[in-house]
């Protein structure tokens, strides 16, 4: 299902999800999952991964009615509502220092 800059509320998590996500609202950009392990990963560039996962593209994406995201891929959003701006800022820089996995030390 087509939609890669998605806003939503968290309804469910995962076995080991962080319970305190639970209906807040994050944003999810087009990169949706990478492997962690190729040299792209490991050294940062993991937008470059060959195994990486697209929101809206090879998972559902926001004209799903409901999606599954990673969490290490969503971005906390401002819970008021006024997400526009800051999901586009949110989605073009990275979401943790050295993103979802760390470059090799």
């Amino acid at each position: 299902t087509p939609g890669h800059e998605v806003v939503g509320v968290v309804e469910e998590t995962g076995a080991g999800g962080d319970p305190r996500l639970l209906g807040r609202r994050m944003g999810a950009a087009w990169l949706a999952w990478t492997c962690g392990r190729c040299a792209f990963c490991l050294s940062g560039r993991e937008n470059l991964c060959d195994a990486a996962a697209f929101t809206g593209y090879t998972r559902d994406g926001g004209f799903a009615s409901h999606m599954l995201a990673e969490a290490a891929y969503l971005y906390p959003l401002p819970q008021d509502g006024a997400a526009g701006k800051a999901e586009c800022a949110a989605s073009a820089g990275p979401r943790q220092p050295g993103g979802a996995h760390p470059p090799a030390q």
